[in-house]
């Protein structure tokens, strides 16, 4: 892999994000290379995961990153994120603005994600900050049990419990807990991170198929940094359970490769570029586990990460409007003239597509 080429496409995404985000924060959500038009709806999770982003690439961009970052959150706080009073004050991020449909239910999965993304800022905290990501904290460790199962969707104002159930919020939320518990050094946040990943290793064990969560492998491997840098205390025998576990999302990943356009790159049948994306989040943060234990499946996966973000690479827009943004279906995929919604950028796909070739970048000193 050409490691300009990456850090030319991280820019590129990344100015993508700045320059189709509104004054107020909010970034355009959908957008099309021709006239047709696009849905208007809005989902927070990406809104904080493109922060996520946006805060990864820093390093690559010039100081106007900070202030697209900074407005996010303002917006994210501003509008999203909502107080719960109680003996220590808490904070829930709603699904929807105040006054629309859903502004009173909150998924654990978007407090998982703010809390990833707060505790990656390059910058020191400002006080509403770190009330914010405490407050935040607070309210998932509420939502999760003792046994490392958790309410995923949560009427914070009635207290109904959903019987909503996402697959990838466990990872999420592990992550979250994990990045939160090292800034803060809260080993009560990481000690629940260790429950929900022991849960999710314990139930997929002897699945012969278990989902595609890159979120999980993202927790994995940072369980793995954190106990190497004597952070955290956990036993090897707990470390080889998540190591077993990830291996298991791994292979699936490898299986669903095996299709018939495997050989331009896209990791999955139906090319949606998101969706190679988030294998490739994965793939990265496991790869150097796989080489530190010398798994015979290693060289299998560092051809995937390779052609993965060469198709990436490929995907993106060069010019236009829409310079820097990917869509969700790469033109060099056959079903880019058979999709009609292939040539849409959305910021959930660039988003992803900026953190997986971020990914392969870390690797070059391994590789």
């Amino acid at each position: 892999m050409n490691p300009k080429d990456q850090r030319d496409f991280v820019r590129s995404g990344a100015r993508y994000l700045m320059d189709h985000q509104k004054p107020n924060g909010k970034f355009i959500y959908r957008a099309r290379p021709d006239s047709k038009g696009v849905k208007t709806d809005y989902n927070v999770l990406r809104h904080i995961g493109s922060l996520y982003s946006l805060s990864q690439s820093r390093s690559l961009l010039d100081a106007k990153i900070t202030h697209t970052i900074d407005r996010g959150i303002e917006y994210l706080w501003r509008w999203y994120l909502v107080p719960i009073p109680g003996p220590q004050m808490q904070y829930a991020i709603a699904s929807a603005r105040p006054g629309k449909r859903n502004d009173d239910i909150a998924k654990i999965g978007a407090m998982g994600l703010a809390l990833i993304t707060i505790s990656s800022l390059g910058r020191s905290w400002s006080k509403f900050d770190a009330d914010a990501a405490t407050g935040i904290a607070r309210y998932v460790l509420s939502l999760v049990r003792s046994n490392g199962t958790m309410t995923f969707k949560h009427n914070y104002r009635t207290g109904q419990v959903s019987d909503f159930i996402s697959l990838y919020y466990p990872g999420e939320v592990a992550l979250g807990l994990l990045l939160y518990g090292a800034r803060q050094s809260d080993q009560e946040a990481m000690s629940v991170a260790l429950k929900i990943l022991t849960k999710l290793a314990k139930d997929r064990r002897y699945k012969k198929e278990v989902p595609v969560d890159h979120w999980a492998l993202l927790a994995t491997a940072e369980v793995f940094r954190l106990a190497n840098a004597g952070k955290i205390e956990i036993s090897e025998e707990t470390l080889d359970a998540f190591y077993f576990h990830g291996i298991q999302v791994v292979n699936e990943i490898i299986k669903g490769s095996e299709n018939p356009y495997m050989e331009i790159g896209s990791l999955v049948g139906n090319g949606q570029c998101c969706s190679i994306a988030t294998r490739l989040e994965g793939l990265t943060a496991m790869f150097p586990l796989m080489k530190e234990r010398t798994d015979v499946a290693q060289q299998n996966v560092a051809d995937l990460i390779e052609i993965g973000i060469s198709h990436l690479i490929e995907a993106q827009f060069r010019e236009g409007k829409l310079k820097g943004g990917v869509p969700w279906i790469s033109q060099h995929h056959p079903n880019f003239v058979k999709v009609g919604q292939a040539p849409e950028v959305r910021i959930d796909t660039v988003q992803h597509s900026v953190s997986a070739v971020l990914g392969g970048l870390a690797l070059r000193q391994i590789w």
